[in-house]
């Protein structure tokens, strides 16, 4: 049984095929104490001008610090063999309904709140990292066999997020939903025409995202080329520049990642316009998500079948994440029903509509990204476990 979707023509289909060998032709990511990740050097007090204090003006606090206070360091050697599973992403793909459907498996210690968002921390502390745990029923008893389960989509786009979660969670299973980038974009769009905070035409936003995408292109390759992934197929060893990723990564961030800019079109009473499509860079995202944790621990899920086979997908997620096959079949003693739409049902929805030579456009501008995506849908997914 596999969640694979060909999300590419036939003509890209010996593309894919050639990309998913040189996936799993890469080494595991680095393991946890061996990636340059050393956190008793790494708990320093220097500060680094990562998180905006004034939104409105985008100062930058420099107060902020970064990594592992030393203070929580016998906190997270507590966690080391602690299971957990995060649903990373993406956006308007099914996060809610997922994190729903595994909180009622037996042995799943849901989050009181679906989003903590408490990765995206520039420091760990013992404090936060009590408050973080307090949203866990079983959160305080670090030899609990529960798997602490929450779900931030937030996460999936940022690579510090990926960093303190290996940090703190070493063994958690990382679960990623993968919608049309296209389709993903116009329902987070929508999102926020109905709250007044996006009044730009989807065709104008999508335009004014194009600049956008290249830019962010030359940001994203820094941050792989500081990970220090080696050539597919070669045998070099890793070559983590912490220093340089640690830049590379606050600027992706900063400018992409944060996914906000600013345009005369944009709200005055808003941050900013959302980089919609930049959101929806799976492919890109995922990988940052592989440089700091194993290929067998990382699952990436074509949404679409959440939607029309729930069950069979909780049934794969579950097995993924190592839980017995009895407690899965509990949870779907009553049948589990697909949705009819993809997000705040309630609301009438504006249709996607784009004139042919803009899409043609976005399509080849998205073309490499949708091709990797199907990399990861094939060679990460689930049911290869």
């Amino acid at each position: 049984m596999r969640l694979v979707v060909a999300l590419l023509a036939a003509s890209s289909a010996q593309f894919a095929s050639t990309a998913s060998a040189a996936l799993l032709h890469h080494p595991p990511a680095r393991p946890h104490d061996a990636t340059g990740l050393n956190l008793a050097a790494d708990a320093t007090k220097k500060p680094l001008p990562w998180k905006c204090c004034d939104k409105r003006k985008l100062t930058r606090c420099t107060s902020v610090e970064r990594g592992v206070d030393p203070d929580a360091l016998p906190a997270i050697a507590s966690l080391a063999q602690r299971q957990a599973l995060l649903i990373v992403g993406e956006q308007k793909a099914g996060t809610t309904f997922l994190f729903e459907l595994l909180a009622k498996v037996p042995g799943i210690d849901a989050s009181k709140n679906k989003e903590t968002n408490y990765f995206r921390t520039p420091t760990i502390t013992a404090c936060n990292l009590a408050a973080y745990l307090a949203h866990f029923r079983t959160g305080a008893n670090a030899s609990s066999p529960d798997m602490l389960l929450e779900a931030s989509p937030e996460y999936l786009m940022l690579p510090l997020a990926a960093r303190q979660a290996v940090a703190t969670l070493p063994r958690a299973r990382i679960v990623v939903l993968a919608r049309d980038p296209v389709e993903r974009a116009h329902a987070a769009w929508d999102q926020q025409r109905r709250e007044s905070r996006d009044r730009r035409p989807f065709f104008k936003a999508m335009r004014e995202e194009i600049t956008a995408w290249r830019d962010c292109d030359a940001k994203a390759a820094a941050v792989a080329s500081a990970s220090g992934r080696p050539e597919a197929g070669g045998d070099a060893p890793w070559r983590f520049d912490g220093a340089r990723w640690f830049k590379s990564a606050i600027d992706y961030e900063t400018a992409c990642a944060r996914y906000f800019y600013f345009a005369p079109s944009c709200p005055k009473d808003h941050l900013g316009c959302k980089l919609y499509l930049h959101k929806a860079r799976v492919a890109t995202h995922v990988d940052q998500w592989l440089a700091w944790y194993p290929q067998d621990q990382v699952a990436v899920i074509n949404a679409s079948h959440l939607y029309e086979n729930p069950g069979r997908v909780l049934r794969d997620v579950a097995t993924f994440a190592g839980l017995a096959p009895s407690a899965v079949d509990k949870a779907l003693a009553s049948p589990v029903k697909g949705k009819a739409c993809w997000h705040a049902c309630r609301f009438k929805k504006r249709p996607l509509e784009m004139a042919p030579a803009l899409r043609g456009e976005i399509e080849a501008l998205i073309a490499p990204e949708r091709a990797r995506m199907a990399t990861f849908l094939e060679a990460l997914d689930p049911a290869r476990v």
